[in-house]
């Protein structure tokens, strides 16, 4: 699974949602998800790119792999596995 850290590099870089957006092109609404790693379906890697460039960030410091599902409880085979 992987997690955004759009929220802290926010944090880092001082900058607001909105000025996300205007240097992204993206719409707040979808940063705002991405901020709490909600995603419905899938991730555009434009996207991702997108928000990588208005941070002054690469990809792999916008995005983190984590070893479960984000937000959710690990399932009963991960349990197993661990």
């Amino acid at each position: 699974m992987f997690r955004f850290r759009l929220k802290e590099l926010m944090q880092q870089k001082a900058m607001t949602l909105g000025q996300v957006a205007v240097a992204s092109g993206l719409s707040p609404r979808t940063i705002k998800a991405l901020c709490r790693d909600i995603v419905s379906g899938r991730t555009r890697l434009s996207t991702l790119e997108c928000l990588a460039d208005a941070l002054g960030v690469s990809l792999c410091e916008l995005v983190e792999y984590t070893s479960g599902r984000a937000g959710k409880r690990p399932s009963k085979k991960e349990e197993r596995e661990q």
